[in-house]
């Protein structure tokens, strides 16, 4: 789930604090949600999303996609 993130993050050559600051939110949040010792909650997921240039749910694919049902 959140190595997910951490590579997207590396393979955009963005470091911590770069990618902090491009979601606006802090090193520290960031450093914890990459860890798994904090929730991101929704607006912040979109942010990092978009700083990342991709869907949050490429991010963090533990979300449930709405409007999504597999086909039996």
């Amino acid at each position: 789930m959140l190595l997910e993130l951490r590579k997207r993050r590396l393979a955009a050559g963005l470091t911590q604090r770069e990618l902090a600051q491009r979601a606006r939110t802090s090193p520290s949040v960031l450093s914890r949600i990459e860890r798994g010792r904090l929730y991101a909650y929704p607006a912040l997921r979109r942010r990092i999303a978009a700083a990342l240039n991709c869907n949050e749910h490429e991010i963090f694919p533990e979300l449930p996609q709405i409007g999504y049902s597999p086909r039996p």
